[in-house]
């Protein structure tokens, strides 16, 4: 009896020892998950501190002299690249001009791009102008914007605006020659050419125009000045014959002239014995 009582008694001491033992490794465990949490809670603190540093705004590196050089010149190249190929749009007729474009869309993008940074060297773009005419002007009317390059005036008036142009920049352009527009005929308003008489053969455009044109139709020509040689009268003149009867002209501009033209009753004189006046490139 005193033996079975002595290992019961180490029976139990052993108990109460693994126990405390027991007890002992939770508190262990417990005390590592409090650790395990303490070191998610700085985790998370320093994802927190992490995030608000990122979202602090980046300062943006002065470009270096170089740089700056890299990029005058790359400008410089895109500007000479301009230049000849207007001087190219001006001096041949529109069916060479489509067929380039149409071997090489690129060179339109690039045309294009060109004259974006001519339009940021000028006090103010033109069609900027007709877009203020045309706020005053009742939204039922019908325009044809013949070389309307990205459809500026489609994009910012209230009047339904058929745009045309070599290449079709957006969804808003129509891509032919303009000496042949998908229009049927007398059914439009008003027709606009903005920096837009370019080839030998400009005037097929106008002939176009005037066809397209209803009755007391309306036409808006923007062009550089320098192009006219202070010979406006002569231009006047061949739009007589080709049947337009000027209302206004608006040259107090530095760079440029707008004339404002009607079409007549009158019909328009043969393309072929039409004495043409010569526009400068």
């Amino acid at each position: 009896e005193q033996m079975e009582g002595v290992m019961q008694s180490r029976v139990n001491s052993g108990g109460v020892k693994r126990k405390r033992d027991s007890d002992g490794d939770n508190e262990e465990k417990n005390i590592g998950g409090e650790t395990s949490n303490n070191k998610n809670k700085n985790n998370n603190n320093n994802n927190s501190n992490n995030n608000n540093e990122s979202k602090k705004p980046v300062a943006k590196r002065p470009k270096t002299e170089f740089e700056k050089k890299l990029e005058a010149d790359r400008e410089k190249l895109e500007s000479g690249g301009f230049r000849i190929l207007n001087e190219t749009l001006y001096t041949q007729t529109s069916d060479k001009t489509l067929k380039l474009f149409k071997r090489s869309p690129d060179e339109f993008q690039s045309y294009h791009k060109g004259f974006r940074n001519q339009v940021k060297q000028w006090p103010e773009n033109p069609v900027d102008e007709l877009i203020k005419i045309f706020k005053d002007k009742p939204s039922t009317l019908k325009v044809a914007d013949f070389g309307c390059g990205e459809a500026k005036l489609a994009q910012n008036v209230k009047q339904t605006v058929y745009s045309f142009d070599f290449v079709k920049l957006n969804n808003r352009v129509t891509a032919c020659d303009m000496k042949n527009v998908p229009l049927p005929n007398k059914s439009v308003d008003i027709a606009v050419f903005c920096l837009s008489l370019m080839g030998t053969n400009y005037t097929d455009f106008l002939y176009e125009a005037s066809r397209v044109l209803k009755n007391s139709g309306q036409l808006y020509i923007v062009e550089v000045k320098s192009r006219f040689d202070q010979q406006e009268d002569k231009f006047i003149d061949m739009m007589k014959s080709l049947g337009f009867d000027k209302t206004k002209q608006h040259d107090q501009n530095k760079m440029f002239i707008r004339f404002d033209f009607v079409k007549s009753s009158r019909s328009p004189q043969n393309n072929k014995t039409l004495k043409k006046f010569v526009l400068k490139p």
